[in-house]
């Protein structure tokens, strides 16, 4: 039996994700790293279920952190959300939906 292809794997969209500047508001450090997001996907998402089971999310779940916000984000998603007054799973529809690549997962 072969092995079954990742289909949940987008390295050109998660290239494309760090081509942004990091998402936190006035944030201009780096590296850029393309961050999962967890939780909050929209309801009737195929992802949906998996949210908060520590499963990594799919590719076009992911917004552009520097590499210290990254690191502080694991620490908690909500009290980081409120702390800069960001939605990650909002941030991440909009990548998702400005992608160059979505149409990979879209078809």
């Amino acid at each position: 039996m072969g092995t079954r292809p990742n289909t949940r794997d987008y390295q050109q969209h998660r290239k494309w994700v760090r081509g942004h500047q990091c998402s936190v508001p006035r944030c201009q450090d780096g590296p850029i790293e393309c961050a999962h997001v967890s939780k909050g996907y929209p309801p009737g998402t195929p992802d949906n279920e998996k949210a908060g089971e520590r499963l990594k999310s799919h590719d076009k779940w992911t917004v552009s952190l520097c590499k210290a916000h990254h690191t502080e984000s694991h620490k908690g998603i909500d009290t980081f959300e409120r702390k800069y007054g960001i939605n990650l799973a909002e941030l991440a529809q909009e990548f998702a939906r400005r992608s160059p690549h979505r149409w990979r997962w879209e078809q």
